[in-house]
């Protein structure tokens, strides 16, 4: 039953609500402590994901499609994740695209697409390629 402003309050409504208040502050973790780790324990029904997330090395755009390869760093996840990428920045002032691909458990494959302007010109474009891969 909610409270209304000046009605007293019964001392075991405010026991119970005090009983429930102690049970929520036992269960918050204490950070700064001597353990600031946070355990996560599962009862075998949930499903806690792998994430695996990055940044690509840089990638000389030189032709119209490039396929280019991206790996967890020898941390292969237990399934095929779901991957999602985007370019991190270059030096391109026209519009570069990107396709996730051949997606394993070990790692990816992104096609480039751009217009002939960023690979023929003489300094060639370069980006990288943000990217988050979660597996449940």
């Amino acid at each position: 039953m909610p409270f209304v402003d000046g009605e007293p309050l019964d001392a075991s409504i405010l026991n119970k609500l005090n009983t429930r208040l102690n049970i929520i502050e036992s269960k918050i973790p204490t950070f700064g402590s001597s353990n600031p780790n946070i355990s996560l324990q599962s009862s075998g029904q949930e499903s806690i994901p792998e994430i695996r997330c990055g940044t690509s090395e840089s990638i000389p755009i030189d032709g119209p499609v490039i396929k280019w390869p991206i790996d967890f760093g020898g941390e292969n996840m237990k399934k095929n994740p779901t991957v999602v990428a985007c370019i991190a920045g270059g030096e391109s002032d026209f519009g570069i695209s990107i396709r996730v691909k051949t997606i394993t458990p070990s790692g990816f494959h992104v096609s480039i697409y751009s217009p002939k302007e960023v690979y023929s010109s003489k300094g060639k474009s370069k980006i990288r390629i943000n990217y988050i891969a979660i597996a449940y």
